[in-house]
């Protein structure tokens, strides 16, 4: 993702309460779930640093 778009969704973010966000989040993730069961896990060293960063 480029450095625009970043900064173009962090000031649409701005102001917002989490409950708005939620509602948002709710709304991607129902858009993107039909494709959900085409994802595969391809990146295992991505996801021990994701995980380590967790824990």
């Amino acid at each position: 993702m480029d450095e625009i778009k970043l900064q173009q969704i962090a000031e649409a973010l701005e102001g917002l309460t989490y409950a708005e966000w939620s509602r948002i989040r709710v709304s991607v993730e129902k858009k993107y779930s039909p494709d959900m069961g085409k994802v595969q896990l391809a990146d295992t060293e991505g996801l021990v640093r994701l995980m380590k960063l967790e824990f």
